[in-house]
């Protein structure tokens, strides 16, 4: 477990659909189907992209996964990408005097986040059982990777 991070701790089924207000059968359902709630398309404009976009239960499911699990976690103050109230200007306030400062942009970021590394981050690092760390790894993956576009990608 990591230090900085606070974890979820959570061991059961019941407690997670507790959690997010979502029946367990639901949860079971949508998690096994995954695939059919999502509707891709390509973003247009200077830098193209795919864009996995969650549609119906899925998406609603995520957002309360989003909202009522993820969005509390307290983060380490280095981590600046998709937290309230940071941004690249505070990241890169904290490089102002540094004699070297590198900027790059990953490419295929999303693609590259395999649901391998969301099942480690559920149950290593926010201390799920690995039973709920799968699952929300179904509830949260598409085609194996992080879906951009998501309410949960971030």
């Amino acid at each position: 477990m990591s230090g900085d991070i606070t974890p979820l701790n959570i061991y059961s089924l019941r407690d997670l659909a507790f959690r997010i207000g979502f029946n367990r059968q639901i949860l079971l359902e949508i998690a096994q189907a995954g695939g059919r709630f999502y509707r891709p398309f390509l973003k247009k404009g200077p830098k193209p992209r795919m864009i996995d976009n969650p549609v119906l239960i899925l998406k609603e499911i995520q957002g309360r996964i989003q909202e009522r699990l993820l969005s509390d976690i307290h983060l380490p103050d280095h981590m600046h990408g998709g937290v309230t109230g940071r941004s690249p200007i505070t990241s890169a306030s904290k490089h102002v005097k540094a004699p070297v400062v590198v900027s790059l942009d990953i490419r295929k970021f999303f693609p590259s986040v395999l649901n391998k590394h969301v099942f480690h981050v559920c149950k290593d690092v926010l201390g799920c059982s690995p039973t709920i760390a799968r699952l929300l790894t179904q509830l949260t993956t598409f085609e194996r990777h992080l879906p951009q576009g998501a309410p949960t990608s971030t």
